[in-house]
């Protein structure tokens, strides 16, 4: 989700910058978290290579493109009403799950994120809670199944 972060930064430093997410991760909450922090196009590998090149001219029409899959996964988590818990964390709390998942240590995380160590355990305790949690091995199937944390 550190991608999230950088579409963040990126539109803060300039507020109209275009940002086209070209990424591996079918996931509706990836695609949402990314459109909410600003990109204006989310394509997978997956997806026609002409759509890439559709959503980069529709980026710079003032368009929000997004890949057939991922409307179809954004749809079916919408519709089936289930969700994952995902979309309840926020994109900081994202970004921290993922970082968590992949084995990086609180003070890590703290360094990466610039924020303090203690921040970074009260979002740990947070995600647990929200998603109903209970370990850290937990998380990481969370992550596993989520799109997250890919399988290796």
């Amino acid at each position: 989700m550190e991608r999230c972060s950088t579409i963040r930064h990126i539109r803060q430093y300039d507020a109209t910058a275009r940002i086209v997410v070209f990424t591996m991760h079918l996931s509706a909450a990836f695609a949402l978290k990314a459109i909410r922090a600003g990109a204006t196009g989310y394509v997978t590998k997956n997806s026609d290579p002409k759509l890439l090149v559709e959503a980069i001219f529709g980026a710079l029409r003032g368009q929000t493109v997004i890949s057939p899959d991922v409307i179809e996964a954004i749809a079916r988590d919408r519709i089936s009403d289930a969700g994952t818990g995902l979309t309840d964390l926020s994109p900081r709390q994202t970004e921290i799950l993922c970082l968590l998942a992949r084995g990086w240590s609180v003070e890590r995380i703290a360094g990466e994120l610039s924020i303090s160590p203690k921040t970074v355990r009260n979002n740990h305790y947070q995600i647990k809670s929200i998603l109903g949690l209970e370990t850290d091995a937990q998380l990481v199937w969370f992550a596993l199944e989520t799109g997250l944390l890919p399988a290796i």
